[in-house]
């Protein structure tokens, strides 16, 4: 665990259990009684960590979005939200965000990440499994291993980046079950749910307060008994009267003391990002000693604190310059950075970042043979509708992403879930597991993309100035949870707006032969028959008079029934009007036209 960051634990720990709740809450809160978790809200609402949702409520089974949870978590760790830099690590968490400070901060320990391409998520749900991982991030503790404990009937859903983190925070008592020995790893974490894990994780760092981590220093950053064993050797105190050999030699000069060693090894990195976990990272050290793997911004100055940060992990190096091989084997995504320590106990600087990346079999992603995409130029308030569970793949105002992208592992296709927010699409393998996140953006200036206010996808606006010749684009993207990216594809948009016509009309052995110059979407016909030119007419009735047969798109059949044609002693005239016919843009037949054909 970082050495600041576990200070921060304690310290906010201390001030928890210090506080004595008086008989009336200072903070009363109506809609919390029947909740499990009752005693933390309230504990933690007190303590100013946790906030209520206005007018004496908290909202209980209300879930945790992940801004909110990174305000809770730099809360309760007593972050300092005071740096925040001047320009935002992500682009949808901007500096006049409400919880810009807190995200930065959050950002900046190693906690949290977003989803790459510098979005954070704001807006997402936190899911159990990922409450999990965090917590026990920020306990410092070491999971390895973990995983291999639960006992969960669902414990296979588990994503595997999560599995030893739920195993470790289940252990230490941090969070359990939702009942029936399932643990929902993917379900979204209620407010009352982490009010109750976040009290547990600060009762839990309280017990650690006085069992520091192995190798950690003092507090105190000037201890007034040095430890038995420094990191560094104690300058000697220079004689003021050079010492006698007690051999003999040449009494013409004394032999002055020997020089301790001062000077910091440097760090080659030789690898370059990212590395799989499992893998190894490569650099050499300007003097034999030891190297480290480092996560996040951590700048440790002793031999003690980087065995600490890396849990012992580091790996001799016997001689100058040699190439060493750090293994990662159970480390987790996120950057890291090496340093060398020699003999004397000096820390070099530290080098570059390299990223660690789980390994992830490889993904193909590509535009289906027959996806198309359109959108009505000539109307900018023409918006389409681009989700995931839309069903009619010729409307014209949603379209379904999955009848668009195809996405495969190998062999296997992988589904695109739920709409996460900020253009960002869940990838599902076939077993419902996240393994990666699908962004949309436009490549040139001719639409706008918005948020749904359905919250189910994204909407997709043609700009006033776009018209038929206008080239535009749908550029979609794949990201890896860790920000990696894992390929792009486009999908040209065809801008149209003209409404389609009727190119042939056709009465040939019982039917109605209609031929359209585009694809069109029919939706209502009205059909109306008369054998004294329309003096008088009677109304066809689908079903009874005649069927609607689609042949491809372009060409529709009216079928007469049998019934029908039998029924006519005389020849008629049909008279069919195209009530509701649009194209894919959305462009609508003209309704006034009538089309007429003699049945004999």
């Amino acid at each position: 665990m970082k050495k600041n960051l576990y200070a921060k634990v304690m310290t906010s720990a201390a001030l928890l259990s210090a506080i004595a709740l008086p008989a009336q809450a200072a903070t009363e809160l109506t809609d919390i009684q029947g909740s499990y978790a009752k005693d933390a809200i309230q504990e933690l609402v007190d303590a100013g960590i946790l906030n209520g949702t206005g007018n004496g409520k908290f909202n209980p089974t209300g879930k945790i979005q992940r801004q909110d949870f990174a305000i809770i978590l730099a809360k309760a760790l007593s972050l300092d939200i005071d740096q925040a830099p001047a320009s935002a690590t992500f682009s949808d968490v901007p500096p006049e965000h409400y919880a810009y400070a807190y995200v930065e901060a959050a950002k900046r320990a190693g906690l949290i990440s977003g989803y790459g391409n510098r979005v954070f998520g704001t807006g997402n749900q936190l899911s159990r499994q990922d409450m999990a991982v965090i917590f026990v991030r920020a306990l410092g503790v070491d999971a390895t291993g973990k995983g291999a404990d639960l006992t969960f009937s669902d414990a296979d859903a588990i994503a595997d980046y999560a599995k030893d983190a739920v195993g470790a925070a289940v252990e230490l008592g941090l969070l359990s079950g939702t009942g029936n020995g399932r643990f929902d790893p993917t379900g979204n974490a209620e407010r009352q749910a982490v009010a109750l894990v976040a009290s547990n994780f600060l009762k839990k760092a309280e017990e650690y307060k006085s069992q520091p981590p192995a190798g950690d220093s003092p507090s105190s950053d000037e201890p007034t008994t040095p430890p038995a064993e420094a990191d560094k050797p104690v300058v000697p105190t220079t004689p003021s009267t050079p010492s006698v050999p007690s051999s003999g030699g040449s009494s013409g000069g004394g032999s002055s003391s020997p020089q301790p060693d001062v000077t910091a090894p440097t760090v080659t990195l030789l690898s370059s990002s990212p590395v799989t976990i499992g893998g190894t990272v490569a650099a050499r050290s300007s003097e034999s000693g030891t190297l480290y793997l480092i996560p996040g911004p951590n700048t440790p100055r002793t031999r003690s604190e980087l065995d600490s940060l890396s849990s012992g992990r580091g790996v001799a190096a016997a001689s100058a310059n040699e190439t060493t091989l750090i293994p990662t084997s159970g480390l987790s995504e996120r950057t890291y950075r090496v340093f060398a320590v020699d003999a004397a106990g000096n820390v070099s600087t530290p080098s570059d970042g390299i990223e660690l990346v789980e390994g992830l079999s490889e993904l193909n992603l590509s535009v289906k043979p027959e996806a198309r995409f359109w959108l009505n130029s000539g109307a900018s308030t023409s918006s389409v509708l681009l989700d995931s569970v839309s069903s009619d793949p010729l409307s014209h105002n949603t379209r379904n992403i999955n009848d668009l992208i195809e996405i495969t592992e190998g062999t296997t296709p992988l589904r695109i879930g739920d709409y996460l927010d900020f253009y960002c699409f869940e990838v599902l393998d076939s077993s419902n597991h996240k393994v990666a996140n699908l962004v949309v953006e436009s490549k040139g200036p001719w639409i706008e993309l918005s948020e749904d206010p359905t919250a189910t996808g994204m909407t997709i606006t043609p700009v006033e100035a776009a018209d038929q010749d206008s080239e535009e684009s749908l550029v979609f993207t794949l990201w890896s949870d860790s920000g990696r990216n894992l390929g792009s594809t486009e999908l040209p948009i065809i801008f149209d707006e003209e409404p389609p016509t009727v190119t042939d009309s056709t009465y040939v052995d019982g039917g109605i032969t209609l031929q359209f110059d585009e694809e069109v979407l029919v939706r209502n016909l009205i059909l109306t028959y008369s054998s004294d030119d329309f003096a008088s007419s009677e109304e066809m009735r689908p079903g009874h008079e005649y069927n609607l047969i689609t042949l491809d798109h372009r060409t529709y059949r009216i079928e007469l029934t049998t019934e029908f044609l039998s029924a006519l002693t005389s020849p008629v005239k049909v008279r069919i009007k195209a009530d509701s016919v649009y194209d894919h843009a959305g462009n609508r037949f003209d309704p006034m036209e009538i089309i007429e054909e003699t049945i004999n």
